[in-house]
């Protein structure tokens, strides 16, 4: 966990969080004495975990603990290559030519491929990953915390870049789409970056979705992968492509303003520039 401590805070009410102990593990504290919550501490990683009785939070666990969609998304994606790929893109949108003292979080972490190759340009990089397991068995597990990206468990004003790749259409609707934005607006620094891309609505997109549920695309393991896929997060990838333009829409009202855009075939490449909007 090491210097991360210094900044994390409760999910809940924000507060610092103190090293302690719970009733099996180490664990942390908060400060808050009105809040009290107490977080385990397990294998090193810091399970902030607020929300174990909502229903949205509910619904994603199912998914994360869901054999078959587990087994469809590492089939489907070769980690090192994604990886790889997101790095390159990252260049593109010139992350790396941003000064190496910057603070950098990136939201829905997964194995911590992204994290450590932040970890190598920038002085602090930080992650979140809803999956304990994936964190678990991944590369950077002294810098990702267990934990839901609409309660982010790090301080306010702390991060010069946030890095939200491929994570905003597992969220349920445009209300979860509002917290992670506030959330985002919290823990960013005024002019700090955004750098986030995810599916879009495209034409191309339904002429290959077509095709991955065609008899034909049954003889190839990459579109049965993206079939099983499909079909376990069918609404919330719906609800995103019908609530594309509103997300962004959301962004736009809440001081995020357009600073580069990638153009790609089923997703658009972006950056943002954040401006605290005045009281």
């Amino acid at each position: 966990m090491g210097d991360m401590i210094k900044v994390l805070r409760c999910p809940l009410c924000k507060s610092k969080l103190n090293s302690g102990q719970g009733e099996e593990n180490e664990a942390l504290v908060c400060s808050n004495k009105k809040c009290s919550s107490i977080y385990p501490v397990i294998s090193d990683i810091p399970v902030l975990l607020a929300s174990s009785k909502d229903d949205s939070y509910l619904s994603q666990q199912k998914k994360q603990k869901d054999e078959e969609l587990r087994g469809a998304f590492t089939n489907l994606l070769d980690e090192d290559r994604k990886n790889q790929k997101n790095y390159k893109i990252l260049e593109r949108l010139s992350a790396f030519d941003q000064p190496n003292e910057f603070t950098v979080l990136d939201l829905g972490s997964g194995l911590g491929h992204t994290v450590k190759h932040l970890s190598k340009h920038f002085h602090e990089s930080y992650g979140i990953e809803l999956d304990f397991d994936r964190i678990l068995s991944g590369h950077a597990t002294g810098q990702i915390v267990c934990a839901d990206m609409t309660q982010i468990p790090f301080a306010n004003d702390y991060f010069d870049i946030v890095c939200c790749i491929g994570v905003v259409h597992h969220l349920a609707d445009i209300e979860q789409y509002l917290l992670l934005i506030n959330e985002i607006k919290r823990v960013l620094k005024n002019n700090g970056l955004l750098m986030l891309w995810e599916p879009k609505p495209a034409f191309y997109r339904g002429i290959a979705e077509r095709f991955v549920f065609s008899p034909l695309g049954s003889f190839f393991r990459y579109t049965r992968c993206v079939k099983t896929i499909l079909i376990k997060e069918a609404d919330e990838y719906k609800y995103w492509l019908a609530h594309y333009d509103q997300f962004f829409a959301l962004l736009d009202d809440n001081g995020f303003e357009l600073n580069k855009k990638k153009w790609g075939l089923f997703k658009d490449y972006r950056v943002f520039n954040f401006h605290r909007l005045a009281v």
